[in-house]
C-alpha cells in the first residue's frame, strides 16, 4: 500500500516560508523522486516563523519579511571546550511562544504531519521539538516520527542546551543529519554535536560538498529516500494512523 508523507519545512534565520519554498525546489523534485520509485510520495508544508526581524528599511511585502523562530538577546562570553573558540551565550527571547504557535498550526491542519525538516535556525528547532516529542508528557508533539537537519547547530541558550542534551537518554527520534564540507557559516562540527544528542542507532547523516545551502543532487534525494524508507510508516487510510 502506497505511502504519503507530510513534512513541515521550518526555514532559516532571516528567510520566510515563500523563500524557504523557493530555494527547496531541487531538493523537493530529487526527494519525491526517489521516494516514488518505493511508491512512496511527500507531502512538504512550509511555515512562516512568527517573529519579523526589525529593519530600519520601508515596509515591505508579506512574503518578502525576514522572519526568525526567536530574538536571541545577548548574555555572556563563554568557553566552549567543544571547539575551543569564544563563544557568545545568548538568552532566546520569545521561544516559548514559537514551540505554541507551531503546535497550533499543526493541530489545525486537516491531516497529520510525519516529521520536521529543518535548515540552519529551522534545524536547531527541528532538534528542540524532537527533544520536546521524546517527552511523553508532551502529547501534541507524539506526531512527531523523524527529523531532517540541514546545517545543524546545538543552541546558544543555556537552557535550552540543557533541555537538548540533558536527556535521561539520548533523543530517540530517527534524524537524517546533512551539512555540508564547505559550510563556513554553520560549521560540520556543530551539526555533528547536535547528532549526539540523539540516539546512534536510530541516525544518519550525509555530507555534500557544497556550503551553507540545502543540497539538490540526486545523491542526496537517495540518501533521504534510503533513510525513510527504513523507517516504518502506516498508510494515511490506515485506520491505526487516523
Amino acid at each position: 500500500m502506497a505511502v504519503c508523507l507530510r513534512v513541515l519545512m521550518l526555514h532559516g534565520f532571516r528567510q520566510n516560508a515563500a523563500v524557504f519554498r523557493r530555494r527547496t525546489g531541487a531538493f523537493r523534485k530529487a526527494v519525491a523522486k526517489q521516494l516514488k520509485e518505493k511508491d512512496m510520495s511527500i507531502e512538504f508544508v512550509f511555515l512562516d516563523a512568527p517573529l519579523v526581524v526589525t529593519s530600519d528599511h520601508e515596509a515591505v511585502a508579506e512574503e518578502s519579511k525576514q522572519r526568525s523562530w526567536w530574538d536571541a538577546n545577548a548574555l555572556s562570553v563563554d568557553s566552549d571546550s567543544s571547539n575551543g573558540d569564544e563563544t557568545q551565550a545568548f538568552r532566546y527571547a520569545h521561544w516559548e511562544e514559537t514551540v505554541k504557535y507551531i503546535k497550533v498550526f499543526c493541530s489545525s491542519q486537516s491531516a497529520a504531519f510525519d516529521g520536521v525538516v529543518g535548515f540552519s535556525q529551522g534545524a536547531c528547532v527541528t532538534a528542540l521539538l524532537s527533544a520536546l516529542a521524546a517527552q511523553r508528557s508532551e502529547g501534541e508533539l507524539q506526531w512527531l516520527k523523524f527529523g531532517i537537519l540541514i546545517s545543524a547547530f546545538p543552541p546558544r541558550d543555556p537552557v535550552l542546551r540543557m533541555a537538548l542534551y540533558d536527556q535521561a537518554q539520548p533523543i530517540p527520534i530517527p534524524c537524517l543529519h546533512i551539512w555540508g564540507e564547505q559550510d563556513e557559516i554553520i560549521r560540520p562540527s556543530y551539526s555533528r554535536l547536535v547528532m549526539g544528542a540523539f540516539e546512534p542507532q536510530m541516525q544518519a547523516s550525509y555530507t555534500h560538498p557544497g556550503g551553507h545551502v540545502v543540497p539538490s543532487s540526486k545523491e542526496v534525494g537517495a540518501a533521504v529516500e534510503e533513510f525513510l524508507s527504513a523507517i516504518r510508516f502506516r498508510s494515511r487510510n490506515d485506520p491505526a494512523r487516523m
